[in-house]
């Protein structure tokens, strides 16, 4: 039984035309282009898949999942490959002509602002606390 099935698939597809392939299909659809400052050697993306990471030159280009900047990293050396770790907070990159590696952390410092909020004490003190008295 086994072997008239297989012979029937063989012959099946004997009869289709050239190029055509049974089974579902790849469809694309580009999301975004981007234009770098400078050509791209290596990417890398986050376990999560919130941001990637693209190698150039002497930076590393930090984009979030839509393709929109972040950030750039300068470099030191000339890496030719990246990769990061699963928490996307630290940064592989080596060189293969010089055989070296560099492990680089990156951490992302959000600047909050406080212009025009009420507050208590120095507006220059490098710290700020936000005290809600008025709450019964």
């Amino acid at each position: 039984m086994v072997r008239i099935l297989i012979a029937i698939c063989v012959l099946g597809a004997a009869f289709l035309p050239a190029g055509q392939v049974l089974g579902a299909g790849a469809e694309k659809e580009l999301l975004k282009s981007l234009v770098l400052p400078d050509s791209p050697k290596d990417t890398a993306i986050s376990a999560d898949g919130k941001l990637f990471f693209v190698l150039t030159g002497k930076k590393v280009l930090i984009y979030d999942a839509r393709g929109n900047y972040k950030n750039g990293v300068e470099v030191d050396g000339d890496p030719d490959m990246i990769n990061v770790n699963p928490k996307g907070d630290t940064l592989f990159l080596t060189n293969s002509i010089s055989k070296g590696m560099q492990v680089v952390s990156v951490d992302f410092v959000q600047e909050i602002t406080i212009d025009g909020n009420p507050y208590k004490g120095n507006p220059e003190a490098s710290v700020a606390i936000a005290v809600f008295s008025d709450f019964q």
